[in-house]
């Protein structure tokens, strides 16, 4: 007898043939649970290469009731943009949610004529995140920054700019605050140099971090 919650069905119809089959109220595995009201599979032959099976399907109970399920131990393709409306020849629209893009074994490339990052939330979202645990590379003919209020870059080494050219800075007030390397009775009488306490202080706070 069925446990309690399993998925059922009563009335399911396949029809097959030796290269693949329509299933109608088709469940997947007595283990998942899940139930394609119906579905589309490939008949793989036996043996072959794949370890994963080839197929599609709307389900209809469980957390993913509504969704389409997809496999392809392949290339998954798509062509479209003969003909666009409006100037769209594709669109992937998620009401609520996030949409995940993940290649845990390869790259994601977008490449087109040009490419726009919008982050259009109201606080605290509207935001784009860059994370990269090695590299992040940046090339181009040209590069402009503008904000709104302010920017900031820190680095936990080094921090070079070069150029061939001439290099401009052209602001209001403009500072620089050394990591210090000093001795107790520098940092006692409370500068050095023409270093106000204050900045000397934030220097040598600098230094305890860089080396901590």
């Amino acid at each position: 007898m069925a446990d309690k919650g399993e998925a059922k069905s009563y009335k399911a119809q396949n029809f097959n043939t030796t290269e693949g089959g329509l299933y109608l109220g088709h469940v997947v595995d007595k283990l998942s649970g899940a139930k394609f009201a119906a579905a589309l599979r490939r008949t793989l032959p036996s043996p072959n290469n794949f370890k994963t099976d080839h197929y599609i399907g709307l389900q209809m109970n469980g957390e993913l009731d509504g969704g389409i399920i997809m496999g392809a131990p392949s290339v998954l393709q798509m062509r479209c943009g003969e003909k666009p409306v409006q100037e769209v020849a594709g669109l992937w629209y998620a009401e609520n949610g996030d949409i995940r893009i993940v290649a845990p074994n390869g790259k994601i490339v977008l490449e087109a004529e040009s490419i726009a990052l919008i982050g259009n939330g109201g606080e605290p979202s509207g935001n784009i995140y860059l994370d990269a645990t090695n590299e992040v590379k940046v090339t181009g003919d040209s590069m402009k920054t503008i904000m709104d209020d302010s920017i900031g870059f820190e680095a936990e080494r080094d921090y070079n700019i070069t150029c061939s050219g001439r290099a401009e800075i052209d602001c209001g007030d403009f500072s620089v605050t050394e990591g210090a390397d000093v001795a107790l009775p520098v940092l006692l009488r409370g500068g050095q140099g023409t270093m106000g306490a204050v900045k000397f202080l934030k220097g040598v706070m600098k230094l305890i971090k860089s080396i901590a």
